[in-house]
């Protein structure tokens, strides 16, 4: 009786799962009705993708990036010791990276240490069930039938699309400048977000989603 009241959730949120991507695979293949909508498609990758936090943020480029009260004068004193090749610390490296990205770019920090440019990042957090290290749907349940969900991943971190009045941009950049500028803040990103944070947050709300939806039991009746 114990087993079969311990599959009950699982087959549960097995049933349920399955439902939702045969209407995500409809939502996929159905033609985009006309009513004043943007039609929205979904990847192969995104149908399984389970998002349990999203998480959106102002950056500041460069200066989120450096440390506060960065001038051009720390700046000479830090590029004159890695020219010398005396080794630097982590945080050093990390800042020379982005005083050697705005030197690529053609905009010195140097010359311009008050420039900026202000953009929207957005992360997505959860879990990706196409990824074979992700315990299996059946593996979230203990031996008493309690939920036990495993830490959530970081899946995306995009930047939006931000009109060119309100890119703050001192820094000109062209087309290719600025996908080269995107392509290094999000890549830099989790350097400076507060990442433990949102997968916490992420896990929780997976807990408690899952928990809440698809055993039909208490949320105080979940592992937290």
């Amino acid at each position: 009786m114990k087993r079969i009241l311990l599959a009950l959730p699982m087959a549960i949120v097995v049933i349920l799962l399955a439902v939702t991507l045969v209407l995500l695979r409809f939502r996929l293949d159905t033609p985009p009705s006309i009513d004043g909508s943007t039609p929205q498609f979904l990847s192969e990758r995104e149908l399984s993708l389970l998002v349990t936090t999203e998480y959106t943020v102002k950056i500041v480029f460069p200066h989120d990036f450096l440390p506060a009260g960065t001038t051009p004068s720390v700046y000479r004193t830090l590029t004159r010791k890695a020219a010398s090749g005396e080794p630097l610390t982590p945080d050093e490296t990390a800042n020379m990276e982005v005083y050697d990205f705005l030197d690529r770019l053609g905009h010195p920090f140097y010359l311009f240490p008050y420039d900026f440019i202000v953009v929207d990042l957005t992360v997505r957090a959860g879990y990706d069930f196409s990824d074979p290290t992700l315990p299996p749907l059946a593996a979230w349940w203990n031996e008493d039938g309690l939920l036990e969900v495993p830490p959530a991943a970081i899946l995306s971190i995009t930047m939006g699309d931000t009109p060119h009045t309100e890119h703050y941009p001192a820094i000109r950049l062209s087309a290719s400048q600025w996908k080269e500028t995107s392509d290094f803040i999000i890549s830099h990103a989790p350097s400076i977000l507060p990442v433990e944070d949102i997968l916490e947050h992420a896990t929780r709300s997976a807990r408690r989603a899952l928990g809440a939806l698809l055993s039909g039991r208490r949320a105080s009746s979940m592992l937290y």
